[in-house]
C-alpha cells in the first residue's frame, strides 16, 4: 500500500502514513488526504487478562502509587499488596494491561500476566 499516489487537489506526490487510528495517503504539499480508520489488533482484543504482582519495593513511593492506581486501592492498601505473594493487581482488557505494563516496566515492578499477553 506504499505506492505513490498523486494528490487529487494539487497534483503533488502523497505519502502513505499511519497516524493513530487513521491510515492513508497524505499530500506532501497541501491538506488533501485519502484516509480510513485503522483499529489496531490490541484495541480489538477483548480477552480478560489478569495481572499479578511478583515483586515491588514497599518503600518505593512511586511503585506503591502506581500499584494503587491500577489496583484501585488507597496508598496503604497498595503498600500491603506489595507484601503478599503473587497478589492480583487487576483484571482488564489488553489496552489497560498494556498501559499498566508500560508503567510497571518503567518503575521496575515485576508482574505476571495471564493468559499469555501476545503484545
Amino acid at each position: 500500500m506504499s505506492e505513490i499516489k498523486k494528490c487529487e487537489e494539487c497534483g503533488a506526490d502523497s505519502e502513505y502514513r499511519v497516524e493513530g487510528s487513521t491510515e492513508g495517503f497524505f499530500c506532501t504539499q497541501c491538506d488533501w488526504a485519502l484516509v480510513t480508520t485503522r483499529i489496531s489488533e490490541i484495541a480489538q482484543d477483548v480477552t480478560k487478562y489478569k495481572m499479578y504482582l511478583l515483586s515491588a519495593d514497599t518503600g518505593n513511593k512511586e511503585q506503591v502509587k502506581a500499584l494503587s492506581e491500577f489496583a484501585n486501592l488507597n496508598f496503604l492498601q497498595a503498600r500491603k499488596l506489595t507484601e503478599k505473594e503473587r497478589a492480583l493487581i487487576f483484571e482488564g482488557e489488553a489496552l489497560e494491561v498494556d498501559k499498566a505494563r508500560s508503567v510497571f516496566n518503567q518503575l521496575s515492578i515485576e508482574y505476571e500476566i495471564e493468559p499469555k499477553f501476545p503484545y
